[in-house]
């Protein structure tokens, strides 16, 4: 990661990531691993989106990677 990408990572692990795993208990030491693994595959989705041109439109993606996230979650 650039600098600047790794600081806005922080900031938003520190200010949004980390608040949401307490909420659902997930434990302090396997935060930064569930936090990578959503944040890489939300950019895959990305990724293939544009590799594909953008054809799907910006709500079918945003559905698409909200299923992703939610079906992943245990409770």
């Amino acid at each position: 990661m650039t600098l600047n990408t790794q600081k806005t990572y922080e900031k938003m692990f520190e200010h949004i990531f980390d608040p949401i795993m307490e909420k659902f208990q997930i434990p302090k030491n396997e935060r930064e691993y569930v936090a990578t693994y959503y944040i890489h595959g939300l950019i895959a989705i990305v990724n293939h989106w544009v590799n594909n041109d953008c054809q799907d439109s910006i709500e079918q993606i945003s559905r698409i990677m909200t299923k992703c996230v939610l079906v992943n979650r245990e409770e």
